[in-house]
């Protein structure tokens, strides 16, 4: 194991081999008692005394491919297997998956596929909507390319996903010692914008950073803050793929220090791009932007937030090779909160 719970266990004890001095039995006896009560040596760069929430983002879970004609079996599902990576780390308190879990359109067929994704993570959740959830039509153009919903179906589609999920409300607080989460979903269902908070939303949000504004806190959104990331491709930190009304999420994270990470999927960012850890992930100056990688690929790979007492630690976790990337590392102390 690692001192995030993942990865082999390293034992102390010595190899016993050919050239090894002799061990008598009650020495051997000792040593088998003495590793039976001795902590695990954790693999990497200790974290202790934290607690340790995983983030993932973007599942597009569809179901496995089945076994072909020659009845050759179904490949592995990776992103199932990231999950029951997950499951057997005794240190995590909460996985939050930060949107776009349907796959495509969020039919019905969808969710009921995506709601077998979620009931196989078996740590507490906090979830948030993305686009897919809610902004397309059932059906595809022939070309295939999805078509916006009207503002009816998609606050029709806003409903299915809460009920879908067990979720009460789309905007949602948890408490991590002296942490605030803040979970908000895109909810704006008559804007042109794909990851937009309706007013009402942006309204419940500057009230409840108001009410904690000596707390170090996190905010979970499925997109990013405008200018964390370059226009590396068509996509990236342009309207549709960056948290909007823009200029308003500006003004409330301007009035409220105590917001130190802004945590966000939709751009599919991995760790492979230079965007995914980047002086230009901080906003303000002071918020970091921490960029969440997709499932939908060979490699997953998942966000680990430690909370300390006196920082915030980040590390993504490499679930193909079982390994940390402590080059993306990232520490981000309190401040005096």
């Amino acid at each position: 194991m690692n001192d995030a719970g993942a990865g082999p266990h390293r034992s102390t004890e010595p190899r016993i081999g050919t050239h090894a001095a002799p061990i008598t039995r009650r020495a051997a006896l000792g040593t088998i008692l003495a590793l039976a009560v001795a902590p695990f040596v954790w693999a990497g760069p200790p974290v202790p005394s934290c607690r340790r929430l995983v983030v993932l983002a973007d599942p597009h879970y569809a179901a496995p491919p089945q076994p072909d004609a020659t009845g050759r079996p179904t490949p592995p599902d990776q992103k199932l297997a990231a999950v029951r990576d997950i499951n057997s780390w005794p240190d995590v308190e909460l996985v939050a998956v930060v949107g776009d879990i349907v796959h495509r359109s969020g039919s019905p067929e969808e969710y009921a596929v995506a709601r077998k994704f979620v009931e196989a993570i078996h740590k507490p959740q906090a979830l948030v909507a993305g686009n897919h959830e809610f902004m397309y039509e059932d059906a595809s153009d022939p070309d295939g390319r999805l078509r916006r919903a009207s503002p009816g179906l998609r606050r029709n589609k806003l409903a299915r996903y809460q009920e879908t999920f067990g979720q009460k409300d789309l905007s949602f607080t948890k408490d991590m010692g002296k942490y605030l989460l803040v979970f908000c979903s895109p909810d704006e269902t008559d804007g042109e914008f794909l990851t937009e908070m309706s007013p009402a939303q942006l309204s419940w949000l500057t009230k409840t950073l108001q009410a904690n504004r000596t707390r170090p806190t996190l905010v979970f959104f499925h997109a990013p803050l405008s200018g964390t990331l370059d226009h590396y491709n068509r996509h990236a930190d342009r309207p549709n793929y960056v948290a909007q009304p823009v200029d308003r999420i500006r003004s409330i994270l301007e009035a409220n220090p105590q917001v130190l990470l802004w945590v966000s999927g939709h751009t599919h960012t991995p760790p492979t791009n230079p965007n995914f850890n980047a002086p230009r992930n901080w906003y303000l100056g002071r918020v970091l932007n921490v960029h969440t990688a997709d499932m939908n690929r060979p490699t997953v790979w998942s966000n680990n937030l430690y909370l300390c007492d006196d920082k915030i630690v980040v590390r993504t976790w490499d679930h193909r090779t079982g390994r940390w990337l402590t080059q993306d590392d990232r520490t981000i102390p309190l401040r005096g909160l």
